[in-house]
């Protein structure tokens, strides 16, 4: 669906959606017969919860962006020499790696918009996972009140791609302040816990640069106001 795509082909006017970016990487495990070390996608928005589930099957780390990325794209040539000069570094260091240059790469370029980047391990999404299950439960048990408190954080919390895509971590962060119950905040701390980034955590590194992006954490969650409401290729996606 055009809403969300990424590889467009000028020519055909095709491109990969959500669901089939899955598919393909699926063949390609099949042909190399093991996961993919490290997905690199030099494209937008692809630092999300929703992408990371469909690659997690097939692929070990994926570096993307939350933002938009500059026509600029990805600074190949300084990443190459990163891994030119240490050959022997880790998926993980390599992953890193990328995240720090890319947007030192924009600093340095006098770059004046926001950019984003973040290394995620996609061993490690459980307690995401578990941390977002609680927070909804938390939730639910308080409909209907709680949802002027969900839009509330809604509208604070920093957006992407037509304000469908939202920092979760950002996310919990307005959560907890837009609510008094207790239940509700200890559930937001653990979603913003489970995004804090380092070794054999979700987010391995993270880096940002801009005043629109101060407060971001390294991963997106589709959640599109209540008066546009969900794609219908939702619920066809892959989950835990």
């Amino acid at each position: 669906p055009q809403e969300r795509a990424i590889a467009s082909d000028d020519g055909s006017g095709h491109a990969l959606d959500t669901i089939e970016l899955g598919k393909v990487l699926e063949k390609t495990m099949a042909v190399l017969g093991q996961k993919l070390d490290l997905l690199g996608m030099d494209a937008c928005l692809m630092s999300n919860l929703e992408v990371a589930y469909q690659a997690q099957p097939y692929v070990n780390y994926v570096v993307a962006s939350e933002e938009s990325e500059p026509n600029e794209g990805w600074p190949y040539e300084m990443i190459l020499a990163e891994l030119v000069a240490a050959p022997d570094m880790s998926t993980a260091e390599l992953a890193s790696a990328i995240v720090r240059t890319y947007v030192q790469s924009y600093k340095a370029m006098g770059y004046t918009g926001d950019v984003t980047q973040a290394a995620l391990d996609l061993s490690q999404m459980a307690p995401l996972n578990s941390a977002l299950d609680a927070l909804s439960a938390a939730l639910l048990a308080r409909m209907p009140a709680a949802s002027t408190q969900i839009w509330k954080a809604q509208r604070k919390t920093k957006r992407f791609w037509h304000n469908t895509l939202a920092d979760i971590g950002h996310f919990g962060k307005e959560m907890k302040r837009a609510t008094r119950q207790r239940p509700i905040r200890v559930a937001a701390d653990a979603v913003m816990d489970a995004l804090e980034p380092g070794a054999g955590k979700l987010v391995v590194a993270e880096a940002h640069n801009g005043s629109g992006v101060r407060e971001v954490t390294g991963v997106t969650l589709y959640m599109p106001s209540p008066l546009v409401g969900l794609s219908k290729f939702y619920g066809d996606l892959g989950s835990s």
